[in-house]
């Protein structure tokens, strides 16, 4: 049997452990108002960047340099072009290669925030850097980027592509493949952190037999929210908000054949955290026939624990009632914490997982009643095939619009007052064509969703505006 395994086996007492060898590094440097000089801070974000390219054997690495709109007026693109030209020459220094290189400046129409503030417009005194470590050997993590790449005829790219959601299968985050011999308990790690414990016979066809030879496990990481963007992944159950740690795709195979996960096993799925959040618990995810994804909890239910009543003080006969409530919760909450908790990994959630599919490490998101507003967003084109998503800055929530059949779209029940950015993807005339527009809730409609045409290799430069 023929496989491609990119991968590091080690063994850990008398476990199997499996390391997928692929990184995507990225940094912003940032500048002063009118300068293109390094800081401290910038030469030691270099400095770590290079550490990574020197013990990489292959990479690729992308520069784009920009200025604000300030700066813009006085000198054009130049300034973008020497803080693009100080970074580039910094690492090449260093001994940077010159191969594999991409650079790019840009004005200020291409900003990552509102030129309106001196907040807005220091972050768009910068220069981006993404560097894809071990490049040749895993494909990278933008299959629509790497087509884009290695196309003779661009067009051939876009060959199946008809509609805004086709744009999707493109832009998906690239799934890391092992090929294991699960006979044994065995633990995968995942080049963003996800940890997998694997139990040996957790994994069988349909009908509970045991698979015969090798299993290939497929996982997609999804932690950034520009990912989630490209996976076409939200954060709702039903008609509550969810706010998300992470979410990740499984899919097991034997020579072609799913498998399961066998009734009455389970494998332990590691979420990667910097700070952790109470109430943390676990969601599978299900497309409709649109594509479209919903979170469910286990039960198959988008259901909340009890909420407590309030007590009046005065009111002595709901006391009893109000006692029984709270140690429901308190019980259940104790529960959920022993099943949910941080079980020996200091820097991970640890959920219990009895399907493959979607997973998502997820809390509900409470909108105060009196804070909720329906936040209306005007399409570009009432007749357009667009697909209009809503991303909290502060949190990780991601929501979709409802069209309303008048040219906007809805976004019901968002807090007054934060700050969000508004992501717009269409397709047409064989061309895609993106919008990132930051705005804060209010009552008024958004106007002036500005696409702008892109291509694959300008894609992630637009995206990641949203993980800033």
């Amino acid at each position: 049997m023929k496989r491609l395994l990119l991968l590091l086996l080690l063994t850990l007492g008398g476990r199997e452990f499996v390391q997928a060898q692929y990184e995507v590094e990225n940094a912003v440097i940032f500048f002063d108002a009118n300068s293109p000089e390094l800081s401290d801070e910038a030469t030691s974000q270099l400095n770590r960047i290079y550490q990574k390219i020197e013990r990489a054997s292959e990479y690729q690495i992308w520069f784009s340099g920009y200025a604000d709109s300030l700066e813009h007026e006085k000198v054009g693109v130049q300034l973008a072009e020497d803080r693009l030209d100080v970074v580039y020459g910094y690492l090449l220094d260093k001994g940077l290669s010159d191969e594999n290189v991409h650079k790019q400046s840009y004005d200020s129409d291409h900003g990552f925030a509102s030129n309106d503030t001196e907040e807005g417009r220091a972050r768009n005194r910068r220069v981006s850097i993404t560097v894809d470590l071990h490049y040749k050997r895993t494909g990278g993590n933008n299959p629509w980027l790497q087509a884009w790449l290695k196309a003779d005829d661009n067009s051939k790219v876009f060959a199946d592509i008809k509609t805004t959601k086709d744009l999707y299968k493109l832009m998906m985050p690239k799934d890391e493949v092992f090929v294991l011999d699960l006979s044994q308990d065995t633990s995968l790690q995942a080049p963003q952190g996800t940890i997998i414990d694997i139990p040996a016979g957790a994994f069988v066809v349909e009908g509970d037999s045991a698979p015969e030879g090798d299993v290939e496990i497929k996982i997609r990481e999804v932690y950034r929210k520009s990912d989630m963007i490209r996976a076409d992944l939200i954060t709702t159950s039903d008609r509550y908000f969810l706010e998300t740690a992470g979410m990740v795709h499984i899919e097991a195979t034997s020579y072609g054949t799913k498998l399961k996960i066998r009734r009455g096993k389970q494998i332990k799925v590691h979420f990667p955290f910097t700070v952790p959040q109470a109430d943390m618990q676990i969601f599978y995810g299900y497309r409709d026939d649109k594509g479209d994804i919903d979170w469910m909890l286990p039960d198959g239910r988008a259901r909340r624990l009890p909420q407590v009543p309030k007590l009046d003080p005065k009111d002595k006969k709901k006391k009893k009632k109000v006692k029984d409530m709270q140690e429901l919760v308190a019980k259940r909450e104790e529960m959920k914490r022993r099943a949910l908790g941080l079980l020996g990994k200091e820097s991970h959630y640890v959920l219990k997982v009895k399907e493959v599919g979607w997973i998502n490490c997820d809390r509900y998101f409470d909108v105060p009643q009196e804070e909720k507003r329906d936040f209306y967003v005007v399409k570009q084109d009432t007749a357009s095939d667009e697909e209009i998503k809503l991303v909290f800055r502060e949190h990780a929530v991601i929501l979709k619009g409802e069209d309303t059949g008048d040219g906007k779209v809805v976004f019901r029940g968002i807090p007054k007052d934060i700050d969000v950015d508004i992501v717009g993807l269409k397709y047409e005339n064989e061309t895609p064509y993106i919008a990132v527009h930051n705005a804060i809730i209010e009552e008024a409609p958004f106007q002036g969703l500005n696409y702008v045409k892109t291509s694959p290799d300008k894609w992630d430069e637009y995206i990641s505006k949203v993980d800033d």
